[in-house]
């Protein structure tokens, strides 16, 4: 698992496997989750309060430019603070 945090944006991006990505479901608001062609979950896009949702406080910082924005990495993380409140469908 790899998480990359954008600080210019407060977001962030959780790879949870080397697969494609193929299709997105957004599963609550400002999260996404990416799909491989099977279903399965590869990745989780979180667009907006990243720092007040994800347990920040070992984030390693490297200065490692990603699409010109810099960018936090870690192995190591409480993940989430809190519940994610999923939307019902219907």
């Amino acid at each position: 698992m790899r998480i990359t945090y954008y600080p210019d944006t407060d977001s962030a991006y959780i790879r949870l496997s080397d697969g494609r990505s193929m299709n997105s479901e957004e599963v609550a608001p400002s999260t996404v989750l990416d799909l491989d062609a099977e279903g399965n979950v590869v990745g989780i896009e979180i667009w907006a309060d990243a720092s007040g949702r994800l347990d920040l406080s070992q984030i390693r910082l490297e200065r490692k430019p990603e699409k010109g924005l810099d960018a936090a990495l870690t192995l190591e993380t409480g993940f989430m603070q809190g519940p994610v409140e999923v939307e019902s469908a219907g």
